[in-house]
């Protein structure tokens, strides 16, 4: 997947990501999500199921706006084990950084308030 190409539709972007992942010891890293980008919107929630908590702690950020409600519960699902060693820090410092990490899998619309 070239992105001088251009953009590729879902149905290509999920027939070459699927070839990919059809080859034996061939899985969802780190590397691979971040050449994925946002296409991973394209995968099944079986697919995204098997990603593991490494791998998306490794990965960059995904933008995940075009991924449905089952698709960013299936990440969120992943991405808590994943961030979980920053939210026990307990501390201000690490709640900021725990909710930059986990914001991406909570969807467009989220906000982060303290009731006093």
């Amino acid at each position: 997947m070239n992105s001088a190409d251009g953009e590729w539709n879902a149905t290509e972007s999920k027939a070459v990501i699927m070839k990919y992942l059809s080859v034996a010891n061939n899985t969802l890293g780190s590397d691979e999500i971040n050449a994925i980008g946002s296409n991973l919107c394209f995968l099944d929630t079986s697919v995204l199921s098997n990603i593991t908590s490494d791998s998306l702690k490794d990965a960059e950020a995904v933008d995940l706006t075009s991924c449905s409600t089952q698709q960013k519960t299936a990440l969120y699902t992943i991405a808590k084990t994943s961030f979980s060693s920053v939210r026990q820090l307990r501390s201000t410092t690490a709640d900021t950084s725990y909710y930059h990490l986990i914001s991406p899998y909570l969807g467009k619309h989220v906000c982060l308030c303290r009731v006093v």
